[in-house]
């Protein structure tokens, strides 16, 4: 539902600037959109976080709502421009904090279909969001598609608030968290085999030399 805000938000700010009969704008509202989105990114990245993922998942969420709901306020092109930024810096914060914590409850072997479902949820939600604002801004007019955004946001923002507490408390770190990332040890019998390994051999001036290599999995 979250990632339904994307698509709903980009095609409300070209309908925003088609009927300013600026059409050209629309390029640069996109692009102050995304590079709110990179910084937002690259902040909180830097941030040490000690409070836990299920934590900080409702706040990203909260925050990207918050700064939809503003853009009705838009008073021209640049204040649109201003106010796509500030809502896109709550972007990529929102998908890094969902795509890790599906990482972190997903089992190893089913990561990649975990991760997989995740995408295809923000690719359906992103479609369905820009053909309902398409319909709404056909309908109403280009002011009244700030609304789907807005509602697609407290839509996620209800969900998330009520399905917090079913996530597990996984820390800032993976090595906090329930399911931290280990090596296996390697057994050399079959029977207490715990991981897969492969040896290789390359030549080199000097002779030859075996690489043994060791898988892992999170275990909790």
């Amino acid at each position: 539902l979250a990632s339904g805000v994307f698509g709903s938000v980009e095609v409300f700010a070209i309908a925003y600037a088609e009927d300013r009969d600026a059409a050209a704008a629309a390029g640069p509202l996109l692009a102050a959109f995304a590079a709110g989105s990179l910084l937002g990114g690259l902040a909180y990245g830097a941030v040490a976080w000690r409070s836990s993922l299920r934590r900080r998942f409702p706040v990203t969420v909260g925050a990207l709502t918050a700064g939809v709901a503003l853009l009705p306020l838009a008073g021209g092109l640049p204040g649109l421009a201003a106010l796509l930024a500030l809502a896109g810096a709550a972007v990529a914060p929102m998908l890094i904090t969902a795509f890790t914590l599906v990482e972190g409850i997903v089992p190893a072997h089913r990561l990649t279909e975990g991760l997989t479902w995740a995408t295809l949820s923000v690719n359906l939600s992103y479609a369905g969001s820009t053909a309902i604002a398409g319909a709404v801004i056909g309908g109403a007019g280009a002011r009244a598609g700030a609304v789907v955004p807005i509602v697609a946001g407290c839509a996620a923002l209800l969900v998330v608030i009520a399905g917090a507490r079913l996530l597990p408390a996984i820390e800032a770190t993976p090595s906090a968290s329930p399911q931290a990332w280990s090596p296996r040890s390697c057994s050399v019998t079959s029977a207490a085999r715990r991981c897969s390994t492969s040896t290789r051999s390359t030549s080199a001036r000097a002779g030859r030399r075996s690489v043994r290599i060791c898988t892992g999995r999170w275990t909790r």
